[in-house]
């Protein structure tokens, strides 16, 4: 066997070792992603039905809005209190964008701290919950 056979075998013996270590990273990122949409659900559904209560954002983009199905943002929580600074997207058939939410919990309970509607034409933002309105306490 030449130099470049051999070379050629080593990288074909670590091909397996690498396809599954990749499997491995994907699996733990999927994981990751899942509960991660699981912890934000409380907050983004809370925002959902403000943001349908809202007679501007009626206008805006109207009532029969859907949700994007990736919620972006962060989430940070120790047992019953945490926060999440989350980026949601909605389309409806008057317009769309990104509502940016705040909230936070306490004692297993959820508040909107803050939550802001920026269109993706960019008109005129619509705080739909000012963050001046609530009593929530900024880390």
């Amino acid at each position: 066997m030449n130099l470049g056979e051999k070379n050629a075998a080593k990288r074909l013996r670590l091909l397996p070792v690498l396809l599954t270590a990749l499997l491995v990273i994907c699996v733990l990122a999927l994981l990751w992603f899942g509960r991660f949409q699981r912890q934000i659900e409380m907050p983004v559904q809370m925002a959902e039905k403000m943001t349908r209560q809202s007679s501007e954002m009626d206008k805006a983009v109207g009532r029969s809005f859907t949700r994007g199905r990736i919620v972006t943002g962060r989430f940070v929580a120790a047992r019953d209190n945490g926060t999440a600074d989350v980026t949601i997207r909605i389309f409806g058939p008057r317009g769309q964008g990104k509502l940016y939410e705040w909230a936070q919990e306490t004692n297993g309970s959820w508040q909107i701290c803050s939550l802001l509607f920026r269109p993706d034409n960019g008109s005129q933002e619509i705080f739909i919950v000012p963050d001046e309105s609530s009593h929530c306490e900024r880390e």
